[in-house]
């Protein structure tokens, strides 16, 4: 069809001189998703590009292919010395991974060294399912981290409404955050309440109704 030949068409780039060109490919394949999946091929073999950002395109291309063969070799990026690269892939791998076999590899970038792939990692977590819940107690450590930047802190605050049964083991800590200085932590706690439900929901109500008297 006309999408197949669109895609081939694009998949030229890849095997560009110009890494800027195999980047602007990577993306294109990526924005087509699922109809360009017969090129992830060529797009798997760019995630080990000299380039960093078209090492972090490809994942994230891989990623929006939808081809469940590239998780594997998208994991492997999961330790890149680039932290755009390693941010990318924690995202990929949380869309490719069904079966959770990355899941404990993904948990470890919660301790990463920068705050963007700490913040993928919480946001991946709650979207890779039932093994990834064994790691709410790893996520809610990241609240109470020395020094933790507000957007890690309400990263994890929101994924622990993700996380079901072991994300609600955290609802006091999620309680506290409702007194939070930050807007954005107090928001992000206050929707995995709701997403949780039971008597978190219930405190919240008693807490509104405090506000409105």
């Amino acid at each position: 069809g006309g999408a197949a030949q669109l895609a081939a068409d694009v998949a030229g780039g890849l095997d560009g001189a110009d890494w800027e060109a195999r980047l602007v490919a990577c993306e294109a394949l990526g924005a087509m998703g699922v109809l360009a999946q017969r090129q992830a091929v060529g797009v798997i073999r760019l995630l080990k590009d000299p380039r960093p950002a078209v090492r972090a395109k490809a994942a994230f291309a891989c990623g929006a292919l939808g081809d469940q063969v590239a998780a594997s070799e998208v994991a492997v990026l999961l330790g890149d010395t680039a932290s755009q690269v390693r941010d990318a892939a924690v995202r990929a791998i949380a869309r490719l991974d069904r079966e959770g076999e990355h899941v404990g590899k993904v948990a470890e970038r919660l301790l990463d060294t920068a705050p963007s792939v700490r913040v993928a990692a919480c946001a991946a977590l709650a979207d890779m399912g039932e093994s990834a819940q064994y790691f709410a107690s790893l996520v809610a450590q990241r609240l109470s981290a020395d020094r933790e930047p507000l957007e890690v802190r309400a990263a994890a605050a929101r994924a622990l409404g993700g996380m079901g049964e072991r994300g609600a083991v955290h609802k006091d800590t999620l309680q506290k955050l409702l007194e939070d200085p930050s807007p954005l932590v107090r928001q992000a706690a206050e929707d995995s309440l709701r997403r949780l439900g039971g008597p978190g929901v219930a405190a919240l109500a008693a807490i509104e109704q405090g506000e409105g008297e």
